[in-house]
């Protein structure tokens, strides 16, 4: 069977998108996983979102978590706004309209920039979090929730598919592409030769 050809221009960033899709997804569910854990009783980041907001006290972040060192702890609300964000940002990435020659993204590269912040945003708050509750003061007795590990991981990994879909369709689909002026393919595309990232 004689396989299909298409220009470059036509490729998809499938892998990267499932995977900022993914990515996000397990950050905004992360939000209801328990985050803090002891004395036999746990909070999840959309408890503390709710505690913060009842108290009528600023609901996406607290300022200082335990009252005695630098520990600025991010609530549920942030991340689950940034998993939305990072998954409606991987939707479009597998979705949007084709752009032809000479431009070399499928898509602007403000989608791309817009995603990659959310997710270092994202993601800097976790470590954030998680450095606030392995630091605490001597006589706080909490440990880190699965939420706070997975909410990590979510970030992380909508960092990896927006940075991998960007490098992958800026350079070019696999080693030896054909170039011609503005025009790039590769006669491995639309066959099962084709790597899983742009087909």
């Amino acid at each position: 069977m004689q396989a299909t050809q298409r220009p470059a221009w036509e490729r998809r960033c499938t892998t990267g998108a499932m995977v900022t899709i993914g990515g996000g997804a397990l950050l905004a569910v992360s939000t209801f996983l328990p985050w803090l854990s002891g004395n036999g009783d746990s909070l999840t980041g959309w408890e503390l979102y709710d505690l913060r907001n009842e108290a009528g006290e600023n609901p996406f972040l607290i300022d200082e978590m335990f009252e005695a060192t630098f520990d600025p702890f991010v609530t549920g609300a942030a991340t689950l706004a940034f998993g939305v964000a990072l998954a409606l940002v991987g939707v479009v990435l597998l979705s949007v309209d084709k752009r032809p020659p000479p431009s070399r993204f499928r898509v602007p590269y403000g989608l791309y920039l817009t995603g990659a912040l959310v997710a270092v945003l994202a993601l800097l708050a976790t470590f954030l979090n998680l450095f606030s509750v392995f630091t605490p003061p001597e006589f706080v007795a909490v440990d880190a929730g699965i939420g706070l590990f997975a909410a990590a991981a979510g970030a992380l990994l909508a960092l990896v598919g927006v940075g991998s879909a960007a490098l992958v369709l800026a350079r070019g689909v696999q080693d030896g592409g054909v170039h011609n002026g503005p025009w790039t393919t590769n006669l491995a595309i639309g066959s099962a030769a084709a790597d899983p990232w742009t087909r």
